[in-house]
């Protein structure tokens, strides 16, 4: 066990004004070296520090969130550090000098951000963080130009850029974001005292929020932040706001109660779009929130919007829907609008800097400095446009980073959403909703299209794996498209055993960062190579064989007429191999064309093996001993779920408060007809009788 380096005290500046913790604390972590795929997780290291004048005993300690690792018998010396490192073989390659470090750990940081947290031999938590790579813990900064377009995104060193994240001042929360940078040494300093460190930084400006959230023309709005400082006096807290379009800010001085601050902007007209930031002054250092842009300036603030139209004695309007408001500046709202209606832009994924507000059953939420950019495949050019709104990794909402918002065939991607989940098979969670850009109501009143509403859906990601798959989380999760630059499909066949062959129609949505791709090849591999005596054994190491067939049979009586292998096209589904259960598992995507609810008709009695005609599915939908499971599969969904007493209700829930009673009716009789065109494809051998 390498012995631990004494250090002595953190800064001496800092004894007068840091507590005496009586536990060590978070002070250091590199959780992502490069942007080099396959990432090297085994750089990673935490470093842990004691802020008191008494040695600690970490024997029993332990990280159990992030990480995991147990602490050996050892000391923490007064003022001293340790590092705790993935690998010891490269972390000792990677800094020589250093000696005072234990591990390794299990697991693996994530480069999003994520919980880091410290107990002690009693299981009790000492320490925690939530680090991020956006939000407090980054600057805003222009993106790289993307077809005529600049928009926002985040920056940050310790993001893959070389250095650490580094605590400023351990005499403040080290649970603020504020009080992190990257280090100002490549590779970060371990186990020694941090290169940003400091005793004297800018007050802490936190829980920003304004009140009423959706005020009318008559409220003031008050705003409010919580801020901290390591003086003694009082800081000095400045609300600056105007009105979209002004060049400069007004001032107004916050009244103090404790350590919260506030000031009240006068009422303001209808419709009005306000941006403001909060500074507090030390009379030393100054901070602002949201800061200035990388470059200089106040380009990108905080956002309130007027709307007298909002009732805030009810928790949602327009019937059951929940209502959603993006609120961004005229510029950005207009460029865009630019972007999503001219053919030659609409590619573009530049994102506007936007404050999200949702009101709905839960309450009504805000996310300051969250984005907005137009989305989709074939559907990019409107008016309405898809949007994807990202929140801060710092700040997500309602537990994830992103949403969608389509604007193509509503109804049947909500049925879509409700009814595959129903039938057992997982998928994004989607239902209707009310979305304002900026107050203005974008969706059309009539059909076929929307009539009246969005569908809100959750966006691929580790998020969605985990609420998904919540006892398999971290597998693999594979977004598959078509190539319409070459022609290429998702179609499962075999091309080899070189990754790039396959990127450019499937995309991983998961640990992108190991760039791994050995699962899915040997996917491929099994489906089109396995020899015909073993293929059903092959193929079932590699495929949950069950939920593929449920899959499609799903995916059939739905009457799905676009992508997703009901067309063998390999286009708009996705696959998911878990750690656990490595098998892999069909995820439908883009239902826009369901139960005649979409862009074209259901066709009740189309032919149940559409599928078999792709590459991957040919010899497994043809085989002798997958055949009648087939057709048992659709037997079996017929028999239980698949009825009008079982959908009927859940057609009348996910679509009833916002679609005619006509077209509900219409969606209803597809079920019995579909249900018999699918029956008289099946031998009379396999009946349910």
């Amino acid at each position: 066990m390498p012995s631990l380096r004494a250090l002595g005290a953190f800064l001496c500046t800092c004894v007068a004004t840091s507590p005496l913790f009586a536990n060590p604390i978070i002070t250091e972590l590199m959780y992502r070296s490069d942007t080099d795929l396959p990432e090297d997780t085994r750089d990673e290291w935490i470093e842990i520090h004691n802020p008191t004048g008494a040695a600690i005993d970490l024997q029993g300690y332990a990280f159990d969130r992030g990480v995991e690792f147990s602490f050996p018998a050892v000391s923490l010396p007064a003022g001293g550090y340790l590092v705790v490192a993935a690998n010891l073989a490269e972390f000792n390659a990677n800094h020589p000098g250093v000696s005072n470090v234990v591990g390794p750990w299990e697991g693996k940081l994530r480069n999003s951000g994520e919980r880091v947290r410290l107990v002690d031999a009693e299981g009790v938590e000492v320490d925690e963080i939530n680090y991020a790579d956006e939000g407090d813990w980054a600057t805003r900064a222009r993106g790289e130009e993307d077809r005529g377009h600049r928009g926002w995104t985040w920056e940050a060193a310790h993001a893959g850029g070389g250095s650490s994240l580094e605590l400023i001042n351990p005499a403040l929360s080290n649970r603020a974001g504020q009080n992190w940078a990257s280090s100002s040494v490549a590779g970060g300093t371990p186990g020694a005292a941090n290169s940003v460190a400091s005793s004297d930084i800018a007050p802490l400006i936190r829980d920003v929020q304004h009140r009423p959230k959706i005020p009318n023309s008559s409220d003031p709005i008050t705003v409010r932040a919580r801020v901290t400082d390591e003086a003694a006096a009082a800081p000095v807290v400045t609300l600056h706001w105007r009105l979209d379009g002004d060049p400069s800010f007004a001032m107004l001085p916050a009244e103090r109660s404790g350590d919260e601050f506030s000031a009240t902007i006068p009422a303001q007209p209808d419709g009005a779009v306000i941006e403001f930031f909060v500074s507090a002054s030390d009379g030393v250092q100054t901070r602002d929130w949201p800061a200035e842009v990388q470059g200089g300036g106040h380009l990108a603030n905080a956002l309130i919007q007027v709307d007298d139209r909002h009732d805030r004695t009810v928790a949602a309007v327009g019937g059951e829907q929940g209502v959603y408001r993006v609120i961004m500046t005229e510029v950005e709202r207009a460029e865009l609008e630019q972007i999503g209606s001219d053919s030659d832009e609409s590619e573009s994924n530049a994102e506007m800097n936007a404050t999200f507000i949702s009101a709905d059953g839960t309450g009504t939420e805000v996310r300051y400095l969250a984005s907005i950019r137009n989305r989709g495949a074939s559907s990019r050019t409107g008016p309405p446009n898809n949007q994807l709104v990202k929140f801060r990794s710092d700040d997500k909402w309602d537990g994830v980073e992103s949403v969608k918002f389509n604007s193509r065939y509503v109804a049947s991607q909500i049925l879509g959403a409700w009814i595959f989940q129903y039938l057992g098979i997982e998928t994004d969670d989607g239902v209707g909703v009310q979305l304002r850009i900026n107050g203005a109501d974008l969706a059309e009143p009539d059909g076929p299209l929307m009539f009246g509403s969005y569908v809100m859906l959750e966006q691929f990601g580790s998020d969605w794996a985990a609420a998904h798959f919540p006892l398999d989380p971290a597998g693999n999760l594979y977004q598959v498209r078509d190539d319409e630059a070459t022609g290429d499909e998702g179609d499962l066949r075999y091309e080899g055993a070189d990754p790039d062959e396959y990127r450019n129609t499937y995309f991983k949505q998961t640990n992108r960062s190991e760039d791994d791709w050995s699962d899915l090849i040997a996917l491929t591999d099994a489906l089109n190579n396995s020899p015909a005596e073993s293929y059903f054994e092959d193929v079932s190491r590699h495929v949950d064989i069950a939920q593929w067939l449920r899959f499609i049979a799903v995916d059939a009586l739905m009457g799905n007429r676009e992508g997703g292998l009901t067309t063998a096209k390999g286009d708009d589904y996705a696959l998911y191999s878990g750690v656990v259960d490595t098998r892999f598992k069909l995820v439908p995507h883009d239902l826009d064309t369901l139960m005649g609810a979409g862009n074209v008709s259901g066709q009740p009695t189309r032919d149940i093996f559409n599928y078999a005609g792709l590459d991957g599915l040919e010899e497994f939908l043809n085989h002798p001993d997958i055949v009648p499971l087939y057709y048992q599969t659709y037997l079996d969904l017929i028999a239980t779920r698949f009825s009008p007493a079982q959908l009927d209700p859940i057609i009348d829930r996910a679509v009833g408060n916002f679609l005619p009673a006509d077209e509900i009716e219409d969606i209803k009789e597809f079920i019995p007809a579909r249900i018999a065109g699918v029956l008289a494809q099946i031998p009379q051998s396999y009946s349910a009788s």
